[in-house]
């Protein structure tokens, strides 16, 4: 099975109140949240960030752990550096 394709984008709602996230000319997910709090909004960008930044990782890279990634490792690296300075 296979999600849709990236860039997925975040537009505001005709009611005012949610937002949508859609992929292409699909919607993917409307988010909700108590008026006039930004949550809607914030979990909107969160949302169409996280999934923009994992384009072109696959999804047996993510069943296999953030390691397959190398993320661990980056931040292995990260720290020993700071850890240096």
């Amino acid at each position: 099975m296979r999600h849709t394709k990236e860039p997925w984008s975040f537009s505001p709602a005709e009611n005012g109140l949610e937002w949508g996230v859609e992929a292409g000319k699909w919607g993917v997910a409307i988010c909700a949240g108590a008026p006039g709090d930004g949550t809607s909004e914030a979990n909107a960008r969160r949302i169409v960030a996280c999934v923009n930044a994992c384009a072109n990782v696959t999804d047996e890279m993510f069943a296999n752990g953030w390691t397959a990634l190398g993320h661990s490792n980056y931040c292995n690296q990260l720290t020993r550096q700071r850890d240096e300075l």
